[in-house]
């Protein structure tokens, strides 16, 4: 967790693969089962941020092999597919189970919004991204997403207020995000 939290990615891993290795086979405990799971997010997330998507994809999948009500993982693993363009259909349907489940959480609205948008449905990423940004009002990956939508949908202007908010609130780790924005701009 503190290697994780410090960035350092690799030192997380190989613990987490530890803690895997060690606890995978104890079906006995439901806490031990949970922190099984929950240490699989996190690998997931670790290749997410190393660009190791079919890895990232992986590990969610293993989650929803043991706990296929994992609104989370169904999140996670539909965002997965929908920002790489892939299963988009699919991954819509997944994000939306979670989103039922827990329709006050930005980041799944989020993860519904940009569905929407990949798949041609400006008006409907809008309406979700606008639920996403007024819950979570700091968060630059919402209103990046926001102006994309803006934008497809023929609104410049509201565009480029969005991409404008998103580069402001985009945290240091979130650099090239920030410099993908601003080239929209």
């Amino acid at each position: 967790w503190v290697y994780y939290h410090a960035g350092q990615y690799p030192e997380a891993e190989q613990q987490y693969l530890a803690l895997i290795k060690k606890f995978d086979d104890q079906f006995n405990s439901a806490p031990t089962r949970d922190v099984v799971r929950e240490t699989r997010m996190l690998l997931s997330n670790i290749c997410v941020r190393q660009k190791r998507l079919p890895e990232a994809e992986e590990w969610l999948e293993q989650v929803l092999d043991e706990f296929p009500e994992g609104v989370g993982a169904y999140n996670d693993l539909g965002y997965l597919w929908v920002d790489q363009d892939k299963r988009l259909q699919r991954a819509r349907r997944m994000i939306k189970v979670a989103v039922d489940a827990e329709p006050e959480n930005a980041a799944y609205r989020d993860s519904l919004g940009w569905a929407y948008y990949r798949l041609g449905q400006f008006e409907e990423a809008i309406e979700e991204l606008l639920l996403a940004a007024k819950t979570s009002q700091q968060d630059g990956v919402i209103f990046d997403h926001l102006g994309d939508a803006y934008f497809a949908n023929g609104q410049a202007g509201k565009a480029r207020e969005s991409w404008k908010k998103a580069i402001k609130l985009f945290t240091p780790d979130e650099e090239e995000m920030r410099t993908s924005v601003k080239e929209k701009l």
